[in-house]
């Protein structure tokens, strides 16, 4: 729905995807990773549980949309600064295969290594374990859906009514596109899943105006798919 929607009303013109194939290799990879991902993390968390039973009675007493509300904020303030920690010059080769794609779509989303998947879900994950909404399993199941639409939404190319005043709050694909960009000025900025404002917050906002529309997107360099997907810098 959201590909024919971005067909039919695109906010910028792409040349043709010629890389698809390495989107269909990704949705692939990313599902084993984030398989891998999950259960490596909640066998670390898991010891953690003896330890917060007082924790856990005192949540049990907010109301179940309290719960949701703070995980929904949490999670995607934590997923903000692992975004800014995987442009560090330490992790951003285990990045870079996301920021690869010269064309944006709905799958482009799903390009990843496996240390990047692993840094990403682990705050989200921590305050899952804090807030245990999967405890709640139909709220839950939509919370995960709902995260999953949204990254492929904000690698769209759909052109959103009102998108402006919408980033004031929330990121929009025109917003993140400015992150896609192979100018680092632009691509080490705008850096939020859900929520804008933890850009405006911390200084990492760049409004979409500031930006061509015909801005090229990519890397700034050469390095082969396989080694990106692994996580490996480019030879030499």
């Amino acid at each position: 729905m959201i590909w024919g929607l971005a067909l039919t009303f695109p906010f910028r013109q792409m040349g043709a995807n010629t890389e698809w194939r390495w989107d269909i290799v990704a949705v692939f990879a990313v599902s084993l990773f984030s398989f891998l991902a999950y259960s490596g993390l909640f066998f670390v968390y898991e010891f953690g549980d003896p330890y917060l039973d007082r924790w856990y009675r005192f949540v049990d007493e907010w109301p179940l949309i309290m719960q949701v509300i703070v995980y929904v904020l949490m999670a995607d303030m934590l997923a903000y600064w692992a975004h800014r920690l995987l442009h560090t010059r330490l992790l951003w080769h285990s990045h870079a295969f996301h920021h690869s794609p010269r064309h944006l779509y709905v799958l482009s989303g799903v390009r990843a290594s496996f240390v990047h998947i692993t840094v990403l879900f682990a705050g989200p994950l921590l305050v899952l374990f804090l807030i245990p909404i999967y405890e709640a399993p139909l709220i839950f199941a939509v919370l995960v859906w709902l995260q999953i639409l949204n990254q492929h939404y904000i690698h769209s190319n759909l052109r959103f009514p009102l998108a402006k005043y919408l980033e004031y709050l929330l990121v929009t694909p025109r917003f993140h596109f400015v992150h896609h960009s192979v100018d680092r000025r632009f691509s080490d900025n705008n850096f939020g899943f859900l929520f804008s404002i933890w850009d405006r917050l911390f200084g990492t906002y760049v409004p979409p105006e500031s930006v061509a529309d015909d801005e090229p997107l990519g890397l700034a360099y050469r390095n082969s798919k396989l080694r990106m997907l692994v996580g490996l810098p480019p030879r030499g």
